[in-house]
């Protein structure tokens, strides 16, 4: 990475492409914390505060660098819901995924890729159900739960008569 430092200078100006391709360096934010960006080199984290005009600076002259082990920024949970899922998506959207999901129920719960196989291939007549609202489905609910669930039943043998 080339970067201009210039020792006598108010600032200096460091771009995020250049900063997040550099080996061993990992850029956090989470704006619903707080509006910082921090950047972890070399074991410590170095914060850059929003400013007024929106441009991001770590002031140096009385810089101390946390360490990684006490960054709160670090704790993460991948847990979705489907409340969460549901605000990325337009109204029409989610009635489309919505239907994709009770004809698949309606034909029997085929799996994903063979729904996707039929609606595709239009086998199914006057439905308005696209493979765009099979994926949309996939992305807001999950995998549907009598598809996890499974199929496969244990057919029980015939009673035996012993005389």
């Amino acid at each position: 990475i080339e970067v201009h430092y210039n020792g006598s200078s108010m600032a200096n100006i460091l771009a995020m492409k250049d900063i997040v391709v550099l080996p061993n360096v990992c850029v956090l934010m989470d704006s619903a914390m707080e509006l910082a960006i921090k950047v972890e080199f070399d074991n410590k984290v170095y914060k850059f505060q929003q400013f007024k005009d929106g441009l991001y600076v770590c002031d140096l002259s009385s810089f101390s660098p946390s360490t990684k082990s006490t960054d709160p920024a670090k704790e993460y949970s991948y847990l979705q819901s489907v409340s969460n899922n549901l605000k990325y998506y337009t109204r029409t959207k989610i009635e489309g995924a919505n239907n994709a999901r009770t004809l698949q129920h309606e034909i029997g719960w085929p799996s994903t890729s063979t729904y996707k196989k039929i609606i595709g291939r239009n086998q199914i007549r006057n439905t308005n159900v696209t493979v765009d609202d099979i994926n949309r489905a996939e992305l807001i609910y999950g995998e549907a739960a009598p598809l996890i669930d499974g199929k496969m039943v244990r057919v029980h043998p015939p009673n035996v008569k012993i005389e």
